[in-house]
């Protein structure tokens, strides 16, 4: 009998370890990798987001990846289960600034390139490096 508790227990904390690790630590990982992604084509579209004049498929390429990652960004922020909870525990950051963001990449995606939002662009980037709880 003690062996069978003993592979019930053994059973059950990897079953719960299972759990968890899909249900929350996966999720987790994969907005903590977006995060990772925005920063890094922010840092590498940076010269087409804030000039104008530049070539249409390139600007196209970077605009296109702007709104990718915001879609991304709240998909993202969605899966993640407990997420009212986790933000007060400053796990994660709070539902209006993952939504601030993302509206500041759909910003960026929509005027990427255009003579005369050079400065808004920058100032969009800005915004975004230092929304509170996401660090880029």
């Amino acid at each position: 009998m003690e062996i069978f508790w003993t592979v019930i227990s053994g059973l059950s904390i990897y079953v719960f370890g299972q759990i968890i690790q899909t249900f929350l630590l996966k999720p987790l990982n994969d907005f903590k990798v977006v995060l990772g992604e925005i920063s890094h084509k922010l840092k590498f579209h940076a010269n087409v987001i804030t000039n104008s004049g530049m070539k249409e498929e390139v600007v196209r390429w970077s605009a296109g990846d702007m709104r990718d990652l915001s879609c991304q960004l709240e998909s993202k922020y969605l899966a993640i289960p407990l997420d009212s909870f986790l933000s007060l525990l400053r796990i994660i950051p709070e539902r209006k600034d993952i939504r601030e963001a993302a509206k500041y990449l759909i910003i960026l995606s929509n005027a990427t390139g255009m003579q005369g939002y050079e400065v808004k662009n920058a100032d969009a980037i800005d915004k975004l490096k230092k929304q509170k709880n996401i660090v880029l």
